[in-house]
């Protein structure tokens, strides 16, 4: 390969890859959220 085509796949590849990375976070985070969230529920709920 050429070095012309190389820099843009590599920087279209660690694009790609630090995407990937903050959407499995925030999916971590979402399903962490969602956890805590419906575990506090039924005590939110006596509360009313």
């Amino acid at each position: 390969m050429q070095p012309e085509f190389t820099i843009p796949i590599i920087t279209a590849f660690l694009l790609v890859f630090i995407v990937m990375v903050v959407a499995y976070v925030c999916v971590r985070r979402a399903k962490h959220r969602a956890a805590t969230n419906s575990r506090n529920y039924p005590r939110q709920c006596n509360i009313k």
